[in-house]
């Protein structure tokens, strides 16, 4: 025999009907409420990075590199991990840090190779430059120790780099324009030009000099040399190391 339904029953049914309903207005008004914070949020980055870009001369100075990327971590894959050289640079920021030693002074008969940057944005600019028997000065005016295998590796590049023939300048086909001049500069040696260097491509606008793409150790020496720049910022860039540096070279 089938319970009678009573009108305590009822008020059971609407006290469950009523908890269902204030559950499912709390949750609408909780997902409303993280949504406003999402757009909240997205707002005020967006007018803090606004902000910062108006008052820093860096990003609009640099506006140019960030867009082929010049300005992040460099990127070694066309070199490829094998190579014990790659990452030289992050590894020796790391030993700064932690070296109390007297630093490097570096000297003219030491300089084994200097490499200049040049783009619309950055028309003068410095990568790095290496000393015997194994120091560095990146893009920063920062002064760095390097290990014998890293500096092994670049004397060697260096030295096959050095015996190219001789070209005007070595130019890596693109299909847009304004693409950064890498300059190496070996000491005894004519200076070495190659426009649009890339981790995307290898291949010569025309065959130069019985090349089809840019020679082995010209496209791995400049890869290598790269990471001298890893985190430049004028602002940080001590002038008078570069100078220096710049002084040996011309």
């Amino acid at each position: 025999m089938e319970k009678a339904y009573t009108p305590v029953d009822a008020r059971k049914h609407r006290r469950i009907i009523l908890s269902s309903v204030l559950f499912l207005a709390a949750l609408v008004t909780g997902t409303l409420l993280c949504v406003s914070a999402a757009c909240l949020s997205a707002m005020l980055h967006g007018f803090t990075q606004s902000h910062n870009t108006q008052n820093n001369p860096i990003t609009a100075e640099h506006r140019l590199l960030n867009a082929f990327g010049l300005n992040r971590r460099a990127d070694v894959s066309a070199i490829g991990p094998s190579n014990p050289a790659v990452g030289w640079h992050a590894r020796a920021v790391q030993r700064a840090l932690v070296y109390k030693g007297p630093l490097y002074e570096p000297k003219k008969e030491d300089l084994t190779l200097t490499v200049l940057f040049s783009t619309p944005a950055e028309p003068n600019g410095f990568t790095v430059a290496l000393f015997k028997p194994s120091y560095a000065v990146d893009a920063n005016g920062r002064i760095l120790t390097m290990t014998t295998t890293e500096y092994d590796v670049f004397a060697d590049l260096i030295k096959k780099v050095g015996a190219l023939p001789t070209v005007d300048q070595w130019r890596v086909k693109h299909n847009t324009t304004s693409w950064p001049i890498d300059k190496l500069i070996i000491p005894g040696d004519d200076e070495v030009s190659v426009y649009g260097w890339s981790t995307e491509t290898d291949v010569l606008v025309k065959p130069t000099k019985g090349y089809k793409r840019l020679p082995p150790s010209l496209n791995t020496l400049i890869g290598l040399a790269r990471e001298g720049r890893e985190d430049y910022s004028p602002d940080l860039r001590m002038d008078e190391n570069i100078k220096k540096v710049l002084s040996f070279t011309y």
